[in-house]
């Protein structure tokens, strides 16, 4: 590395006075190799490639790279354009429209005479799936408390242990956390009441392991989720409209 300008040493996450005199960007980095390929020849190329830093970052980048001759010596020039977020945008564009389709697809099972059993368990294997979550439940009221009406995955007490945490707040109405961080544990849980229920029961929850809580586009397909169960749950009969 002859030279390299402060935006480069940001976007490879390594400070410029550490990158200057090694023999390649990385260093014999996973993002080594990409950048040697884009320079192999001397004519002016054009790529995308995307890399991790040393610190996890993942970056994508445009890259145009060219073969000069300096002091004698063959040399190469990299010029990278970050578009990390420009793929990030165009990544969660593509995710929404996905969700939105599946979400209408499963929309539309209500009005076909499938089985709720089979309805609600397949929108919560999808809502697992999408999610990440480790397990999944749509939970009821009963006598003796809060009861699991259909759950997916491993962890169907603490599923139940989740909601009843939270069972008084619901009856009172007040206005709850959408999730639940836990971390000693580095678990957390989504608990979201189905629309026009403030009652104890009728509460997705949702717990995942040794993740982040839930971004907005993920919260939004939470929100859908819960549209759809209610709207089959009341077809059925099994929920006051």
């Amino acid at each position: 590395m002859l030279e390299a300008n402060e935006e480069f040493a940001r976007l490879v996450d390594i400070p410029r006075e550490e990158l200057l005199g090694r023999p390649s960007p990385g260093d014999h980095s996973r993002y080594d190799a990409a950048f040697r390929t884009l320079s192999e020849t001397g004519a002016t190329r054009r790529a995308s490639t995307v890399f991790r830093t040393h610190s996890g970052k993942e970056r994508a980048v445009d890259v145009v790279s060219r073969r000069l001759e300096f002091a004698g010596e063959d040399v190469f020039l990299l010029i990278l354009n970050d578009v990390t977020r420009v793929r990030e945008r165009e990544r969660r564009l593509a995710t929404r429209i996905r969700r939105q389709r599946l979400i209408s697809r499963h929309g539309q099972m209500i009005s076909t005479g499938v089985d709720l059993g089979e309805l609600l368990g397949a929108t919560l294997e999808l809502t697992r799936a999408e999610l990440g979550f480790c397990s999944i439940g749509l939970l009821d009221d009963s006598t003796d408390g809060v009861e699991p009406r259909l759950v997916v995955g491993p962890d169907g007490g603490g599923l139940v242990e989740a909601a009843d945490r939270h069972r008084r707040t619901w009856s009172r109405g007040d206005v709850v956390a959408e999730f639940e961080g836990t971390a000693p544990a580095r678990d957390y849980v989504v608990c979201s009441p189905l629309p026009g229920r403030r009652g104890t029961g009728h509460v997705l929850v949702g717990r995942g392991l040794g993740m982040c809580a839930l971004n907005e586009d993920e919260l939004d397909f939470l929100r859908s989720v819960t549209t759809i169960c209610a709207a089959a749950l009341t077809a059925a009969g099994e929920l006051a409209a």
